[in-house]
């Protein structure tokens, strides 16, 4: 097999190469779904299907071997026709040349749904493709092409939905590497801020919902948060956030805010801060639905400032 190198929907895939699911990192998730896993978990013995689509509209399976394939529909005719070109070359040829001429079809046929519906491309949290051989080779496409699992990069609407990236096993090395520095980096921030500004770390651990109430002895606290950075299924992104918050923190308008949450917080442990119809109310006047907002509204608005330091006096 001679070299090759394309992209498909941003992910280069190149001749004799290793490629790698990973977990996608979802920093726009809510707290509470990265706190207990309710959102993007992934866990290595589960295996999702990564098929080819079926466009009803067009009324062919949507496989991009072809000029006509549904997926260029917003792609210049110079870029579609030279991908077609290494597509057939470097996965349809040799493909069919082992398991039958046409099988890899486009066509609403009865042999054609019967192949794609039955087709066995399934991935997980570590799934591995080798490029030299032409099987794995399409079920990378595949998978890349229906955005089963995307670039780390790609912000685009059809990334969002995607619960893995891919990526050459060098990258993921450098990946992994990369992630346990960043654990290291936080462990070394908790303890550093449990002596020396645990107020600022306590509104922290609040805002990002990794505790509820801060009223809690030092190993608890540490038990809880390790828990936090161990997580299996989301570890990784939940030493993102902290991190991420933590150096928020360091703006005097973000610490505001942040102490005004954990402010909220206590008023609505101690009832001083009422809700109804799924809105937050201070003293008549409503916040939201939230108190990340609620707190976002406050540190813009004296007034409020105002009638938040009196409620806590009381």
């Amino acid at each position: 097999m001679s070299k090759f190198k394309f992209s498909v929907n941003d992910i280069e895939i190149s001749n004799d190469t290793l490629y790698q699911i990973i977990p996608k990192l979802d920093l726009d998730a809510p707290d509470a779904y990265i706190q207990h896993g309710t959102s993007k978990v992934l866990q290595n013995d589960i295996q999702e299907g990564a098929p080819c689509i079926f466009n009803g509209k067009k009324n062919v399976w949507d496989t991009g071997f072809y000029k006509e394939s549904p997926c260029y529909n917003n792609m210049s005719p110079e870029k579609r026709d030279t991908l077609v070109e290494q597509l057939q070359k470097y996965i349809v040829e040799p493909f069919e040349a082992v398991h039958g001429k046409g099988i890899l079809d486009h066509k609403n046929t009865p042999e054609n749904n019967s192949f794609w519906d039955n087709y066995p491309n399934r991935i997980k949290n570590g799934t591995v493709f080798n490029t030299a051989d032409v099987k794995e080779r399409l079920n990378l496409y595949l998978t890349v092409l229906g955005f089963h699992a995307v670039n780390v990069s790609d912000k685009s609407p059809k990334a969002s939905k995607a619960k893995y990236c891919i990526i050459n096993k060098e990258e993921a090395t450098s990946v992994k590497e990369g992630r346990e520095k960043e654990k290291r980096s936080a462990v070394k921030t908790f303890f550093a801020m449990m002596e020396n500004n645990k107020i600022d770390l306590l509104n922290i651990l609040e805002y990002i919902g990794v505790i509820n109430n801060p009223d809690m002895d030092d190993e608890t606290l540490e038990s809880i948060v390790f828990r936090f950075f161990d997580d299996p299924k989301e570890g990784f992104s939940s030493v993102t956030r902290f991190l991420e918050t933590k150096k928020l923190n360091s703006y005097p308008k973000t610490k505001e805010e942040h102490q005004i949450h954990a402010d909220l917080c206590k008023l609505f442990r101690d009832r001083k801060l009422i809700k109804e119809h799924g809105e937050y109310i201070l003293n008549g006047h409503i916040l939201g639905s939230n108190l990340k907002g609620a707190s976002a509204i406050i540190v813009a608005d004296t007034q409020l400032k105002t009638e938040l330091a009196e409620a806590l006096e009381k």
